[in-house]
């Protein structure tokens, strides 16, 4: 018997469902562990400045058990997956990729030179990256969302923002809040 073309269609679909399935497995179990990890890291903070972190975690962990068990299931009844679902490429993880490390990178200013400057430098990257143009837009935009964020949480509520290592150290006390 002569294997046919639609036999090789059948076989190389259920190879991509299969590879699929495994990624969707790793995607899963990463997201948990990132969940796990920030629940270990959030039980470290002081006070009620735990609660929203640790309900974060929370949630990353329960969306990735799903995602890794939905995952599992496929990939053991051999399942069919969306046909517009896609492997994994170096191409169609540039962005989310890129948009991580600014993320990180933002993270370490904030601890270095405070919330103000770092949030201020984080979102006039993440613009050149996402491609807006004008120097009036980045000013507007910026401005208008660092002086809401202000007049929120610093002035209207009280909430300490962190100042960062380099000017809390010329600061009178020391403290690393505004």
């Amino acid at each position: 018997m002569a294997i046919t073309s639609t036999d090789n269609e059948e076989k190389s679909i259920v190879q991509l469902e299969k590879a699929l399935s495994k990624q969707d497995i790793a995607v899963g179990t990463i997201i948990a562990a990132v969940g796990v990890a920030v629940t270990v890291l959030s039980l470290g903070i002081p006070g009620e400045a735990r609660y929203f972190p640790f309900a974060l975690s929370v949630l990353l962990i329960f969306l990735g058990t799903f995602v890794l068990l939905k995952a599992a299931r496929s990939y053991a009844d051999g399942r069919k997956y969306d046909t517009d679902a896609q492997l994994l490429t170096r191409r169609n993880v540039r962005a989310p990729a890129t948009v991580l490390l600014l993320t990180i990178a933002y993270v370490v200013a904030v601890y270095f030179v405070g919330f103000f400057p770092a949030s201020a430098l984080f979102m006039v990257a993440y613009f050149l990256y996402a491609g807006v143009r004008g120097v009036l837009k980045y000013v507007l935009l910026v401005g208008i969302f660092l002086a809401f964020i202000y007049f929120l949480f610093v002035y209207q509520l009280n909430v300490p923002v962190p100042m960062g290592e380099l000017f809390a150290a010329h600061m009178e006390g020391g403290t690393n809040e505004w």
